[in-house]
């Protein structure tokens, strides 16, 4: 792994990252084939998306603070105190990757019209999804490829995608330390509809879905289906409970057509320095529209 990278692309203009220091000693190097090409890749060390995130986040004069949560967001005068668990930290912005019910459990919003736009942006939250899982453990075998694989697995196409008829399925690489040695780790998910989860009782609705999860996966993905050793479900109830995430809800306000999905398209604050980020803003759903929503409203913040 060393040697591999001392190599420099032989094309113009590419950018790249190198490990340094001791981060060189923990790569590791092997061949991999996509499709008919065979390249080697080197592993570990870089690459990992929340290191990266950290260190950008630090280069630029930040700090992040781990196990730090936060108890309280009080406003006084023109800023703010972020009371926590380790301390208070006072801010003249907050920008919180928040859904808007726990921003008013947190912080003492006391105009009425922030208060107000709010809880209408909670219920329109609130109408969304929750993300029902399987968390598995199965043996590998050579009918498994070898680097991560993701698959999207719809049982029946002319039913809803929801509840366990269409599920996205997340295989570990071979070579990945997830897992105990000759195992690799599985992540299945489909979406529950909140609203129907509020209206009865959710114990049976949600084994319901997760048998029709594994129902799909044995149909559609038996090499994986028949490989499990190690079985964790978890439900809307887990991700409030581990994720702090209010009543378990993912994903932000569902998307349907019209122009009602642009009105917040220019970041506004919720309240005098304080601003939301995430799945709940514009542009709303995945990893790239919230990083974009959360790029949108830094510029914001830092022209004002």
């Amino acid at each position: 792994a060393e040697q591999a990278l001392r190599l420099q692309p032989i094309q113009k203009d590419v950018n790249f990252d190198l490990p340094e220091g001791d981060e060189i000693a923990q790569c590791t190097i092997k061949a991999e084939k996509v499709g008919d090409l065979v390249g080697w890749t080197v592993r570990d060390g870089i690459g990992q998306l929340a290191w990266a995130l950290t260190g950008a986040v630090e280069s630029l004069g930040g700090a992040l603070h781990l196990s730090t949560r936060v108890r309280r967001l009080v406003r006084k005068h023109q800023h703010w105190e972020v009371v926590t668990r380790r301390g208070t930290v006072r801010a003249p912005v907050v920008i919180a990757n928040l859904l808007p019910q726990t921003v008013l459990e947190l912080a003492t919003v006391t105009n009425s019209d922030d208060v107000a736009g709010l809880r209408r942006l909670g219920r329109r939250v609130a109408d969304g999804w929750g993300a029902v899982m399987w968390y598995l453990g199965i043996e590998d075998h050579a009918d498994l490829p070898e680097t991560p694989h993701h698959v999207e697995l719809i049982a029946d196409t002319g039913a809803p995608f929801v509840a366990g008829n269409h599920i996205f399925c997340s295989l570990s690489g071979r070579d990945e330390e997830r897992a105990p040695n000759g195992q690799r780790t599985v992540t299945v998910s489909t979406h529950v509809d909140m609203q129907r989860l509020r209206a009865t009782d959710p114990a049976p609705l949600i084994d319901g879905i997760q048998r029709r999860m594994r129902q799909t996966l044995a149909a559609l993905a038996p090499e994986i289906d028949t490989a499990v050793v190690h079985a964790l479900p978890a439900s809307p109830r887990t991700f409030a409970r581990f994720t702090g995430r209010h009543h378990g809800l993912v994903g932000g306000i569902p998307r349907r057509a019209g122009l009602d999905n642009y009105r917040g398209l220019l970041p506004t604050p919720s309240a005098p320095g304080l601003h939301l980020v995430g799945d709940s803003t514009f542009p709303g759903q995945s990893t790239l529209a919230t990083a974009l929503g959360g790029l949108k409203t830094a510029q914001r913040v830092l022209a004002s």
